[in-house]
């Protein structure tokens, strides 16, 4: 609004960002702001959001105080984000559109959580209620029937990218290799049919029934597509990927800690995704059969950790950095992570699992909870 112009007042919706630009046009911008359940204020006149001749011309036309004036009016009845550089702006931005597709997601939930999976709720309705996400629950049978019509042929590409791509092969023989690469297949081909952003598939029992794991599957599809998997039926892994992967961050990794005495973690599981780093073709670690990577990630990559709790609605986030550590006798990929606080850590811990990804995503995804009203601890 500008100088009182009412002719480009919006229509409501679920945000708004407005920029005040002069004075005297607050009782406007409350107008505008009608029917917006969210505001988001851009403070134009800052330095360095413009050419310094813009911005000064925006300070003498009194943006500055319409600025603030709006701001302590507008937080008393809404959310309202006070944005002061084009870099927030374009946070929020980014973060208002993940919102939209969180609200709209669906995941595939094949079975249902392994039993000691105990910090996720069975009540999935949870997830709609409060984050407009739809978990679909799917049968073991229906992906097996899936995985039998799948043919060599059909996994060649995810076969060549596991067993080319490997600096060794250890464990499993090939045809464990092409099984678990045609499960692959058949993982992606559920995700298409039934219109899903991810899923989480519950492997303990379906390696039991079938003698095949999916974690190259998890790997491949956390790694090289767009969509996102869980294992251990963990679905608010799942949902935490959902997050992650609608803010366009690097490919996540659910991983299970193991606390050291230097207050370090070591991740460790069967499905990190490769992303281009060495890897040897193992079994997997608790069945011993099938394919697994074991992922060699550098020593000094940043690593955002957080996990969404279904139960607590809440969100539980830390900065990281991997270091050098022992390789234990646990799962096959393992990072040994230095945390920026390891109290905070182990105060706000939500479950065993925590996603990783590889980046300090931290700003980004607290600016979307924020958006979808989960509280972060």
């Amino acid at each position: 609004v500008v100088d009182g112009d009412l002719s480009v007042l919006p229509s409501p919706g679920e945000f708004l960002v407005v920029v005040p630009c002069s004075g005297s046009v607050q009782p406007d911008i409350l107008t505008a702001c009608h029917g917006f359940s969210r505001v988001a204020l851009f403070a134009s006149y800052v330095e360095g959001n413009f050419d310094l001749s813009l911005t000064d011309r925006f300070l003498s036309r009194n943006a500055g105080p319409t600025l603030m004036d709006v701001y302590a009016v507008l937080k008393r009845t809404r959310a309202v984000r006070l944005l002061k550089t084009t870099g927030a702006l374009q946070t929020y931005l980014q973060a208002e559109d993940a919102a939209s597709r969180i609200r709209n997601a669906r995941i595939a939930l094949v079975e249902k959580p392994e039993p000691w999976v105990i910090s996720v709720p069975r009540d999935f309705s949870l997830y709609q209620k409060r984050l407009g996400v739809d978990i679909l629950s799917i049968p073991h049978d229906e992906l097996l029937g899936r995985y039998r019509g799948v043919t060599h042929r059909d996994a060649q590409k995810i076969y060549a990218y596991f067993k080319e791509g490997a600096t060794e092969i250890c464990e499993p023989t090939d045809p464990d290799i092409q099984n678990a690469s045609r499960m692959a297949v058949a993982m992606l081909q559920l995700l298409a049919d039934y219109h899903c952003d991810g899923m989480a598939v519950a492997c303990f029992d379906l390696i039991k029934r079938a003698g095949i794991n999916p974690c190259l599957g998890v790997s491949y599809i956390n790694g090289e597509t767009p969509y996102f998997a869980a294992c251990e039926g963990d679905v608010d892994s799942a949902v935490t990927m959902l997050f992650l992967r609608a803010l366009s961050c690097p490919a996540p990794w659910m991983a299970n800690p193991s606390l050291q005495p230097d207050d370090s973690v070591n991740f460790a599981h069967c499905t990190a995704p490769i992303c281009g780093n060495p890897f040897r073709l193992r079994n997997h670690h608790e069945t011993g059969i099938g394919a697994s990577p074991q992922v060699e990630y550098s020593v000094g990559l940043p690593l955002t950790l957080c996990r969404y709790g279904g139960q607590e609605h809440a969100l539980t986030l830390q900065r990281g950095r991997s270091i050098p550590g022992r390789y234990e006798p646990n799962c096959r990929t393992q990072l040994r992570v230095q945390l920026e606080n390891p109290t905070h850590y182990l105060n706000t811990v939500l479950g065993c699992h925590q996603v990783l990804t590889f980046d300090d995503n931290l700003p980004l995804i607290t600016e979307l909870a924020s958006i979808l009203g989960i509280p972060v601890i």
